[in-house]
């Protein structure tokens, strides 16, 4: 078990509604084993907002497939950050379609629901 108390990292803040700095309070590594043949990290997180003070739970996550090259051609790891239980919003409602008919909306805004819970693929 490990404790970062001076490690700051950016996620998103449903509260503050954008990407915030955050305090990790508290983390845990869970990692692939050596002989395994695909590599994978997952860190788990509880951390606080630095500006509006809440709390999240975040992962940061790495495997051996989150590879992106830098203009020299250097390989370097991306860390996918992913929040709970909230997430940046992909599509918000709009509220002066007054005029759609009801099943229409309700189609809709399961479509929003599906899309904002990651019940989507892209």
């Amino acid at each position: 078990m490990e404790n970062n108390y001076k490690k700051i990292i950016e996620c998103f803040c449903h509260k503050c509604g954008h990407n915030t700095k955050h305090r990790i309070l508290f983390s845990i590594t869970k990692h692939s084993e050596d002989n395994d043949d695909f590599w994978w990290s997952t860190e788990y997180c509880i951390a606080e907002c630095c500006g509006c003070g809440s709390i999240t739970f975040v992962t940061l996550s790495n495997d051996e497939s989150n590879i992106d090259y830098n203009d020299d051609g250097t390989a370097e790891f991306v860390t996918k950050y992913k929040t709970y239980p909230y997430q940046k919003l992909i599509a918000k409602e709009v509220d002066d379609i007054w005029t759609v008919p009801s099943k229409i909306w309700k189609v809709y805004r399961e479509t929003l629901r599906a899309l904002n819970d990651e019940c989507a693929s892209f």
